[in-house]
């Protein structure tokens, strides 16, 4: 399978790839170009640059994937409304490009 993989340069989400490649699944790692990608940088992944925030991305990332693990976020904001917008929405937004480009 083809695996989209959000947060993946974080704790949970390197190893949410690392357990997916040894069951010999293909990763793609949806990651920010300003992205430390440390721990998966020497992992055999593809990686598509972009903002979940951007609702064109997310339809880009999801499309030609037959699964997609969810995992970025932010534990800390500025405000709520900057918490709610990493969080919400833009899981929303991931939801929503899937249902749109590969329901």
């Amino acid at each position: 399978m083809r695996v989209l993989v959000t947060g993946a340069n974080g704790f949970v989400g390197r190893h949410i790839v690392e357990t997916l490649l040894e069951a010999k699944h293909s990763v793609i790692c949806a990651v920010r170009k300003t992205s430390n990608l440390r721990w998966v940088e020497n992992l055999s992944v593809e990686y598509k640059y972009g903002d979940l925030n951007d609702k064109k991305f997310s339809e880009t990332a999801v499309k030609d994937v037959d699964a997609v693990v969810h995992c970025a976020g932010i534990v800390r904001a500025m405000s709520m409304n900057e918490y709610f917008k990493a969080n919400a929405e833009n899981t929303k937004n991931l939801c929503e490009a899937v249902l749109k480009v590969s329901p």
